[in-house]
């Protein structure tokens, strides 16, 4: 289970850094850069309850695709 959480918390993650960035707001780390993100493994800047909600719209769009 663990992969599949990873892989939507990236998605999600890189969405909602995504949608900052095209926004023109700073990023978290220093400088106002956003963090990398690497699909599908684990990222400590994603720990974020923006984040966590996204990831509910992730796993809900998924299971709508392929359980159909």
């Amino acid at each position: 289970m663990a992969p599949k959480i990873n892989l939507y918390s990236s998605l999600a993650c890189e969405d909602y850094y995504s949608e900052k960035s095209g926004s023109g707001l700073p990023g978290p780390l220093p400088g106002g850069a956003y963090p990398i993100i690497e699909i599908g493994q684990p990222n400590p800047d994603c720990h974020l309850p923006e984040v966590a909600a996204r990831m509910i719209k992730v796993d809900s769009r998924y299971k709508r695709e392929h359980h159909n």
